[in-house]
């Protein structure tokens, strides 16, 4: 599935202290 900006940001809802983690993995 495509990773869309309302993936990433469910994502940051479900996860903000690892943030930038789930951003990471996302965009690798």
């Amino acid at each position: 599935p495509k990773i869309t900006q309302q993936t990433m940001n469910e994502a940051c809802e479900y996860l903000p202290n690892v943030q930038f983690v789930a951003t990471s993995d996302f965009m690798v």
